[in-house]
């Protein structure tokens, strides 16, 4: 037999129940007594906002963009106020106001104007009015009619117009007794010059947003924060948020300089007929790039036609097989590991060398020679020579000297897109030799040693000259200076130049920058000799990769130098032409030697670098 359960008693029940509505009240309590509090202290500025822009009309006060400045403080990208001159449809006057304004602007009379009803009215004020707007704003008639008669409530009659010619007009007419125009302020970035410095300016787009360059790079401190006005039904002002202003960004740049180069360049490109020319022009103890030029170029303030391919900053970008520029390293390193001396001789096998198991020998495009002092190896750009000393390195030493210049790593230039480039690791693949070498290593160092089986860009190539100019030390390239304040009164961040000590030794650094000299003295870099100054420096040709392979007539050459006085360089720079299609040779000696030469004499010049006394002595003679 089962027990019957016992209920609880009624009164039980309902205070239960009361007991769970209280708490369920209380909790509802809580919970919107800690939204409130959450609103009212956290999201207090955005309530406000929200309501502001569902009550009142809001007009947005655009701020100003900083300008972009070359290092003494010429201005090269600036912003100026302009407006968009807008009909307001609901605004427009009543038919009688029409015939008035009619009868005043063209004489015509109540018997005339008696057949015109409401559509007549408006289409005969929109006429009145293109009459008006025509001449101020140099527009066609027919194209003013039609964006007044289009179904678009606000249509935009001219964009882009001055601010104060704006402000006549709308002025001018309502004195006249027209109604519904009015102006809308914006800012508008001009550049002063059409292409100058392109590639590090960059530009914008939609009027405020940085697209590509320091415009983008630095945008942040540039685009600055716009104000609002706000009015209320009856159009009184309310309220009114002031913009912060950008920040004006001063570039290492020297625009007179750019302006030298850029020519140079432009003769160079038009009669190379080349796929691309890049040069680099920096200051050797400070980092600080002076000239920074890439071909083909485009117009920052029509940069939306350009093409991709002219955008493209390809000195901080691209990436290619530095070739022979990179015995810089390879050289420099069996020097600093006291593995050889520049006066020792090592073979170079007659010009041609091919070790067993090797698919390619290595040549010598000069004269072929039984053997070579290094300094001579590096001067006529030898690598069967080149081959000899790289052998003697331990694949990780060799390694490490590469880490150091920065090869496979960002310089940390503030521009975008700054391409890292690769090099091999030592360690990675079936090892031939040794348990801290390439697979493959002799032959991993020979291309190595000639600037092959790895890839850089020009910026990190310009490292190497840095290197040398600098007693070993690494001075990381840079392309702005500082940040002013709005009002140009304070300077609120400096960036200083980055250094990567001990790189080379100073007596390293010492040998190689003889040894430079004598490689253009005497060796493939004569065509960059400028009469009156030390120049020193290394050529550098690789065949390009087309369609997956090398092609022996399509070339990338460069020239890595510098130039100065018998007691410190004054400038570093560095020449890339791709593809080359002139006649004769077409290596970095006889193509981009002769470019740096003219742009290295035009910056002495610029820079007030005297020549030599004894050159001085003797064109005075």
């Amino acid at each position: 037999m089962t027990r019957p359960t016992a209920k609880p008693p009624y009164r039980y029940s309902t205070e239960l129940r009361a007991i769970l509505l209280c708490v369920g009240f209380v909790s509802l309590l809580t919970v919107i007594s800690i939204r409130l509090i959450h609103v009212q202290y956290t999201l207090h500025e955005e309530v406000i906002d929200e309501m502001k822009d569902e009550t009142f009309d809001k007009e947005v006060v655009p701020a100003r963009r900083g300008d972009i400045l070359d290092r003494d403080r010429r201005p090269l990208a600036t912003t100026e106020p302009v407006s968009d001159l807008i009909l307001d449809k609901y605004q427009l006057p009543f038919v009688e106001q029409i015939h008035k304004i009619a009868k005043q602007q063209l004489g015509m009379t109540d018997e005339e104007l008696k057949g015109y009803g409401k559509d007549a009215s408006k289409s005969l004020y929109y006429q009145m009015l293109a009459t008006k707007l025509v001449r101020p704003l140099k527009l066609e008639l027919g194209k003013v009619l039609k964006d007044l008669q289009g179904r678009r409530t606000n249509p935009e009659i001219a964009k882009g117009v001055d601010s104060q010619l704006a402000r006549e007009i709308v002025k001018d007419l309502e004195r006249e007794g027209f109604r519904g125009i009015r102006y809308v302020d914006s800012m508008k970035r001009a550049y002063v010059s059409d292409d100058l410095a392109c590639h590090v300016l960059g530009y914008v787009y939609h009027g405020t947003e940085g697209a590509e360059g320091v415009e983008a790079s630095m945008d942040g401190f540039l685009k600055g924060t716009d104000g609002a006005r706000y009015y209320d039904l009856e159009g009184t002002l309310v309220e009114e948020v002031m913009p912060q202003h950008g920040r004006h960004v001063v570039l290492t740049l020297d625009a007179a300089f750019q302006d030298m180069a850029e020519q140079i360049v432009d003769k160079h490109f038009k009669a190379l007929r080349a796929e691309s020319i890049t040069a680099i022009f920096a200051e050797p103890s400070s980092g600080e790039v002076l000239a920074l030029v890439n071909r083909p170029g485009f117009k920052p303030s029509d940069a939306g036609k350009s093409r991709p391919r002219s955008r493209w900053n390809r000195a901080v970008s691209a990436v290619y097989e530095p070739g022979s520029t990179f015995k810089i390293v390879t050289l420099g390193a069996a020097l600093d590991l006291d593995l050889v001396r520049l006066d020792e001789w090592v073979s170079c096998h007659n010009g041609y060398y091919r070790e067993h198991g090797w698919e390619k020998a290595l040549e010598d495009s000069a004269a072929p020679r039984e053997s070579a002092s290094v300094r001579d190896v590096l001067a006529y750009s030898l690598n069967t020579g080149t081959f000899m000393v790289a052998q003697q390195m331990k694949p990780r030493d060799y390694y490490s000297y590469m880490l150091k210049f920065g090869f496979g790593e960002r310089t940390g230039i503030r521009l975008p897109a700054e391409g890292r480039g690769k090099v091999p690791h030592p360690v990675k693949g079936e090892v031939a030799n040794a348990n801290d070498g390439w697979s493959r290593s002799r032959m991993a160092l020979s291309r190595l040693g000639m600037g092959y089986n790895l890839n850089a860009t020009p910026l990190q190539v310009l490292g190497l000259m840095s290197v040398v100019c600098n007693h070993g030390d690494l001075v990381k390239p840079r392309i702005v200076r500082e940040i002013l304040t709005e009002d140009y009164r304070r300077v609120s961040a400096s960036l200083d130049s980055e250094v990567v000590e001990n790189v080379y030794s100073a007596r390293t650094a010492s040998k190689l920058k003889s040894a430079l000299i004598h490689a253009v003295e005497e060796g493939t870099g004569k065509n960059a000799q400028v009469e009156g100054y030390v120049v020193g420096g290394k050529t550098g040709t690789t065949m390009k990769i087309v369609g997956g392979g090398y092609r022996k007539n399509r070339n990338i050459t460069s020239f890595l130098g510098f130039i100065g006085t018998e007691s410190e360089p004054a400038l570093i720079g560095m020449v890339l032409v791709d593809d080359p299609q002139n006649e004769g040779k077409r290596h970095g000696g006889s193509v981009a030697a002769p470019i740096f030469k003219e742009i290295a004499e035009a910056g002495m010049y610029h820079f007030g670098v005297r020549r030599l006394a004894s050159t001085e002595a003797e064109m005075a003679n």
